[in-house]
């Protein structure tokens, strides 16, 4: 009978120390560089951001991107901040459809909703100004030529062959007081935003 109760408090004692142990090492586990900087970033650390965007592993966007070189649009985007990888980039929801920021470029998801194709192009303009750069699948620019025609963005486009298709988008819908407000012969430069 002593025996079966000095069995049972050991089994008790060794149950309790793996609870503790387990608990201690998810407490203080040993995390990677990388992890600790997508940690740091996530909680709003920019140069932990930085720091992961410099590492030899992080690589530029490919596929469906936008990118620019200009002025900034002040404005908002409705986007919800999903998480940042250990490449540093930033993955926003908006919808069912993701973009992920690399700081250089803006790359959408695919099958992404128009919302999520407004969104996108409002970004960008925030980023990187109202000229932008499109690089991907020909369905994507035309898509996007569409969105920006229908919703009367304030945008051009540094393809000439895409600007020409937006143009003709815009001239085919309801033109908004942005797009009355300049005429066809104005020669204001592509990059200025209109008011």
């Amino acid at each position: 009978v002593a025996r079966k109760g000095h069995r049972k408090a050991i089994h008790e004692i060794v149950e309790q120390y793996n609870a503790e142990r387990e608990l201690i090492q998810k407490q203080y586990r040993r995390e990677t560089w990388a992890d600790w900087l997508r940690r740091k970033a996530t909680e709003g650390d920019g140069a932990a951001l930085a720091a992961l965007r410099a590492r030899e592993a992080a690589q530029g966007l490919k596929g469906n991107t936008l990118t620019g070189r200009g002025r900034r649009i002040n404005g908002t985007v409705d986007a919800t901040l999903d998480g940042i990888t250990k490449k540093g980039t930033i993955i926003y929801q908006i919808g069912n459809s993701a973009i992920r920021d690399d700081g250089a470029k803006l790359a959408v998801s695919r099958g992404v909703t128009p919302a999520g194709l407004e969104a996108a192009l409002r970004m960008a303009m925030q980023r990187y100004g109202s000229r932008l750069v499109v690089n991907g699948s020909d369905e994507f620019k035309e898509r996007l030529a569409k969105v920006a025609a229908n919703k009367g963005l304030p945008v051009t486009f540094a393809d000439s062959a895409l600007e020409r298709r937006r143009r003709s988008l815009a001239g085919t819908t309801a033109r908004s007081p942005r797009t009355l407000a300049r005429s066809p012969l104005d020669e204001r430069t592509p990059n200025e935003v209109l008011g």
